[in-house]
């Protein structure tokens, strides 16, 4: 089945990274539109139009059908399409295990809040010259716990069943882009404290549609990464126009080996 999903993200944007993997997990043609924040494209009247807070991503399927908050696109594509297309792993349609992952989805909002703006305070870092709050550590910490948590309790090989669902994609790009940022800082990276949540995140690093994100991307999360590490040696640095891969306005089809 085809639907007309239009897609706008910038690469380097980890929600937007994860909506592409979601739209792939639902075997989704996609049209890509690329949205690119150093160039200030979230500022453009026509973008604010359909998203109004101007940030990545954007995803509709028609034009009375727009969706700009991450998580209400990722219950949008699953409710809407995931029953054709992955049997309701990502979401589930069974009352007490959509619960679960619907609790889980809240906790990755959490995760996002703690790590990304709050403690890596990325976007203030790469695109306004502000830094970091690495004071914060221990809430991250606490937060990872939780998590961790989870893992524990179910004895999984992902976080809560023996594959991975919606929240998991949010939060592996979040932890994944976590790490990149400190790579060269280790001793500020929490996740060095989490062997078990290390592990999931490598499994969710060898799927299929993971990796095809990256691949088709132009590895946004690197090129992320590497300014913000820049950025924090050197304040003047800003986010730079994007000039890397990216299939811009190419309807792209789904993958026979995506899941």
């Amino acid at each position: 089945m085809e639907y007309d999903l239009h897609l706008f993200f910038d690469p380097r944007c980890y929600l937007g990274r994860s909506i592409f993997m979601i739209c792939k997990e639902i075997r989704a043609y996609v049209t890509m539109r690329l949205l690119d924040l150093g160039n200030g494209d979230q500022h453009e009247a026509e973008y604010l139009k359909m998203n109004p807070r101007g940030v990545s991503p954007t995803i509709y399927d028609s034009p009375k059908n727009v969706f700009n908050n991450s998580h209400a696109i990722a219950l949008f594509c699953a409710n809407q399409y995931e029953s054709v297309a992955r049997r309701d792993k990502l979401m589930s349609f069974e009352t007490r295990f959509r619960s679960k992952i619907d609790e889980l989805l809240w906790l990755s909002m959490d995760v996002e809040h703690v790590i990304c703006k709050e403690y890596l305070n990325i976007w203030g870092v790469v695109l306004r010259g502000e830094k970091p709050n690495f004071e914060k550590r221990q809430k991250v910490v606490d937060t990872l716990s939780t998590l961790n948590r989870y893992r524990e309790y179910y004895e999984s090989k992902f976080i809560i069943t023996t594959y991975y669902t919606a929240p998991e994609v949010f939060l592996a790009f979040i932890c994944d882009q976590m790490e990149l940022c400190l790579s060269d800082m280790p001793k500020e990276n929490p996740m060095e404290e989490f062997p078990g949540l290390q592990e999931w995140l490598g499994h969710m690093r060898e799927v299929n549609s993971y990796k095809l994100v990256h691949e088709q991307t132009g590895n946004g999360n690197e090129e992320l990464g590497k300014t913000y590490r820049a950025a924090l040696k050197d304040s003047t640095v800003r986010l730079p126009k994007w000039d890397k891969k990216f299939p811009d306005k190419q309807r792209l089809r789904p993958e026979k080996t995506t899941l």
